[in-house]
């Protein structure tokens, strides 16, 4: 470009980038562990600590002899809350990356 072509404001600059699968999901990551709200932060970080938690307070109420029913509900909200957090969340993600074509091309200008 020679000098004056640089100057002309009437000539926009026109930058396409599309992210691939793997950076959505490292964005995604990166967003819900230190960038979301405080509820996006801990629904993140303590689904898991969570899910485990119910789980072994299921297996607990299970000895403690507690009615079935409250017993398959408290297993089963943390079998819910692991299963959401390691599956579940990242195919989301990923089924989101397919619905839009623009996410499998790579950056260009």
């Amino acid at each position: 470009m020679t000098q004056p072509e640089m100057q002309t404001p009437s000539k926009p600059i026109h930058l396409d980038f599309a992210l691939s699968k793997e950076e959505l999901m490292e964005s995604q990551r990166i967003g819900c562990s230190k960038l979301g709200s405080g509820w996006v932060r801990l629904n993140y970080k303590a689904m898991i600590p969570l899910g485990i938690l119910l789980m072994v307070e299921g297996a607990a109420l299970f000895f403690l002899q507690v009615e079935r029913p409250i017993q398959i509900f408290v297993t089963i909200l943390g079998l819910h809350f692991i299963l959401n957090r390691l599956v579940l969340l990242p195919w989301r993600m990923a089924r989101e990356c397919k619905k839009y074509p623009d996410h499998d091309r790579s950056a260009h200008c």
